[in-house]
């Protein structure tokens, strides 16, 4: 007898048509990412781990490509970061290395760039401000800002080696409370 617990996709219904990719992130697949995600000294950090982590493998499987590229075009954070992610095979900000093919690389560049820039969040409440603080609405995603800040320091996805914008992308994760640009910008100091 087998007790194992397999997951599939959810299917992609007219309500993920109409809900936003950060929204559905949101409330799906990121209490398995944050089961215990507060506030403390300014910064963002999950409690279990002590950092947050934004790989949205449910959130991808639930959207058509086109779906994807529409609520992108909309501004929304997380379409931008799964198309990137998928564009360079990995939706892990923390594995980003020169072997993965340099034109697919190159390909994902805008979708981090939009990623990592601040979003008016298409469909999530105003009042919603803990959701809209976790997503980076006001001021970027900070995994993008992360994978930004790794290119533009080692001259990956296309980008040319520039420790200015490195230490700029690298600032602004950090000071959302993401770890790994905690010790990235440690490594520029």
């Amino acid at each position: 007898m087998s007790f194992g617990f397999a997951w599939s996709a959810p299917p992609k219904t007219s309500r993920t048509k109409q809900e936003p990719p950060s929204l559905y992130f949101w409330r799906n697949e990121r209490p398995h990412n944050q089961l215990q995600f507060e506030t403390v000294e300014g910064y963002l950090y999950n409690m279990q781990e002590r950092q947050r982590r934004v790989v949205p493998t449910r959130t991808a499987s639930a959207y058509s490509a086109a779906q994807l590229r529409t609520w992108a075009q909309r501004g929304d954070l997380i379409a931008n970061f799964i198309i990137a992610g998928q564009l360079r095979g990995s939706l892990n900000a923390q594995t980003i290395n020169s072997q993965q093919d340099e034109a697919a690389l190159a390909r994902s560049l805008p979708f981090y760039e939009r990623a990592a820039q601040p979003s008016p969040c298409a469909g999530i409440l105003a009042s919603e401000k803990k959701i809209r603080e976790f997503l980076g609405c006001s001021k970027g995603l900070p995994e993008a800002q992360y994978v930004l800040a790794v290119c533009y320091k080692y001259g990956l996805l296309g980008c040319r080696q520039d420790d200015a914008l490195s230490l700029k992308y690298c600032t602004l994760s950090k000071g959302q409370g993401y770890i790994p640009s905690e010790n990235l910008c440690r490594s520029e100091d």
